[in-house]
């Protein structure tokens, strides 16, 4: 029997992940739709003021061209099938992972001194999930290789604050220091709130786990 607020794995066999694919299909539709349903769904600050509050959730989904795309939808595939199986990060939990990144990024874009108008992409998320994962990896196995990418992880958000450039891949926007930032730190407090917080967290993990269940596969 697995232990309340256990992190699950899968033991053998495989299992459809269901949560990430139709997120990625939802990223991937927006885009195929067009500007039109960009320019309806993206992070737009003024239209957010003027009460088109959806923006604030769906601007993460929308993305300025395919490589963008790509880049974003594979990573986040292959990452959250690596935290499912690897680190034990059940799909439930990494709905409430995404949830955190998606609160602080908008909070942290809103309150910028930089005032950016428009945002998009789902990059900034992933760095929530990533820095739960690293942690994760941490505690599990001590490597010194898990601290260097800790460390390569971090130097790429400093390098695209200081440069306003992506690393990887081409956008028409300068890369926005408080989405990948914002992520990071959103991941490492939920991380936080979890060790803080343990009865909340694990009730609604139990609420969650009945609209959409996940179990240990052997």
């Amino acid at each position: 029997m697995q232990p309340e607020g256990q992190s699950e794995r899968n033991h053998g066999g495989i299992s459809l992940p269901w949560f990430p694919l139709l997120l990625t299909g939802a990223m991937a539709l927006i885009h195929h739709i067009g500007a039109a349903a960009s320019d309806m769904l993206i992070f737009d600050r003024a239209k957010i003021m003027d009460g088109e509050l959806w923006r604030l959730v769906t601007g993460h989904l929308v993305h300025l061209n395919f490589q963008h795309l790509i880049w974003n939808g594979l990573a986040y595939l292959v990452l959250a099938v690596m935290a499912r199986h690897d680190e034990g990060i059940s799909y439930t939990r990494q709905g409430a992972i995404i949830f955190a990144g998606v609160a602080a990024i908008d909070t942290a874009i809103l309150l910028s001194p930089t005032q950016l108008s428009q945002y998009a992409g789902f990059s900034g998320v992933l760095n929530a999930l990533w820095a739960v994962m690293i942690v994760e990896a941490w505690r599990q196995k001590r490597s010194g290789f898990i601290a260097l990418i800790g460390f390569l992880s971090l130097a790429k958000i400093v390098y695209e604050a200081v440069t306003a450039e992506t690393l990887f891949f081409y956008t028409p926007w300068p890369a926005a220091f408080e989405g990948h930032a914002g992520g990071a730190v959103a991941g490492l407090l939920f991380l936080v709130a979890e060790r803080a917080w343990p009865v909340p967290f694990s009730r609604a993990r139990r609420l969650v786990s009945r609209i959409y269940p996940t179990k240990t596969v052997h």
